[in-house]
């Protein structure tokens, strides 16, 4: 996500994983005026956010994605009859398989509606090593913690820098 404009994930963790994407408006529309068009904000500094959030567990699943309150369902409608089907599929694998279908949906889009690079460039910190990349499932049904899963699903949106993690009390 940072390749694209957005601060390194923050994440939440407590019945679900949540983390959230987070991009200065004005920066996000001026590299891709036709995403999402009914995202718009007057106020100079705005942020347009990508939430997600995913079920703890082997079972878990990807079961919110949304741009600013517009959902992955209504973002892929715009999109045409080749990502119809995009969101229910992402629903339906479990968590570490939706993540990857996630991204490699947004990097298409993201692609589709580039039109100009990122102002400002991001510094990036390794956090979790290939190993754990490369056999994602196995490295979230290993995971020792509730912020550890959190941490492995950023990556595998291609993080490699994290703000923070957050544990609910």
């Amino acid at each position: 996500m940072t390749a694209n404009g957005f601060q390194a994930g923050q994440s939440g963790v407590g019945d679900d994983i949540g983390i959230i994407y987070c991009a200065p408006h004005v920066e996000f529309r001026r590299r891709f005026p036709g995403l999402g068009p009914t995202i718009q904000y007057d106020d100079a500094g705005a942020c347009t956010d990508l939430n997600i959030y995913a079920g703890m567990g082997v079972g878990g699943r990807l079961h919110e994605i949304r741009f600013d309150g517009v959902t992955l369902h209504e973002l892929l409608a715009e999109e045409g009859i080749e990502y119809a089907s995009e969101a229910d599929a992402i629903a339906a694998l479990p968590a570490a398989a939706g993540v990857v279908r996630l991204r490699s949906v947004l990097s298409e889009l993201f692609s589709r509606h580039a039109t100009a690079r990122p102002i400002r460039g991001q510094q990036r910190v390794s956090l979790v090593g290939v190993g754990v990349v490369a056999n994602l499932s196995a490295a979230i049904r290993g995971a020792t913690s509730a912020p550890m899963s959190a941490l492995i699903l950023d990556r595998a949106l291609g993080e490699a820098a994290y703000a923070h993690v957050r544990t609910a009390q």
